[in-house]
């Protein structure tokens, strides 16, 4: 049972890490010191795909697996098994990588933008 609650303990973190991320921005352009700190963040984040490694929430989350039923782990990313999960889709890991990075550099210029907008006033 103890292993059952850790298992959806990361789970719930990993959806709140990939809300943060996706979700974010939104909030970092409304509160100015956020943004830095939510530039490192997301640089973080979107380096692992593009590094072709795991998450460490992503392995983690195995290894907890492992312990809980073994039959329940994958090889997958994260988002990758959830996404076969609810869609019965698989996506290719290159397009995630691409999708995190842009996601990132898209993000690097509107705060950069807006920064040097508020230079100007």
């Amino acid at each position: 049972m103890f292993w059952k609650i850790l298992v959806d303990a990361i789970v719930v973190v990993h959806l709140g890490w990939i809300a943060l991320f996706i979700f974010g921005p939104f909030l970092a352009v409304r509160y100015r010191i956020l943004r830095t700190a939510y530039l490192v963040f997301m640089w973080i984040t979107a380096i692992f795909p593009f590094c072709r490694c795991y998450c460490p929430l992503t392995v983690v989350e195995n290894c907890v697996r492992l312990h809980y039923d073994p039959s329940s782990a994958y090889a997958t990313t994260f988002i990758q098994n959830q996404l076969d999960k609810i869609a019965s889709c698989t996506v290719n890991p290159r397009i995630l990588a691409s999708s995190t990075i842009g996601w990132a550099v898209l993000w690097t210029v509107a705060f950069w933008i807006l920064r040097l907008k508020k230079r100007r006033v």
